[in-house]
C-alpha cells in the first residue's frame, strides 16, 4: 500500500503535534500516578499502624 503524496504531510504533521504534546502528556500521566501511588501508600501506611496499635493495645 503505497501513500499517496497528500497522507505524508498530514502524517508528518499529526506526529510533530503529537510530539510536542507528547511531553505533558507524559508529566501529567507521572504526576496522577505519583498523587495516586502517595494517596494509596498513604490509606495503606495508616491501615496498617492501626492495626499494629490495636494488637500492642490487646496484648498491653
Amino acid at each position: 500500500m503505497a501513500l499517496s503524496p497528500l497522507a505524508v504531510p498530514a502524517f508528518v504533521s499529526v506526529d510533530v503535534s503529537l510530539d510536542i504534546h507528547a511531553p505533558t502528556l507524559k508529566g501529567a500521566a507521572l504526576g496522577l500516578g505519583l498523587a495516586l501511588a502517595y494517596v494509596l501508600a498513604g490509606a495503606f501506611g495508616r491501615n496498617l499502624r492501626w492495626r499494629l496499635l490495636r494488637r500492642r493495645r490487646q496484648r498491653g
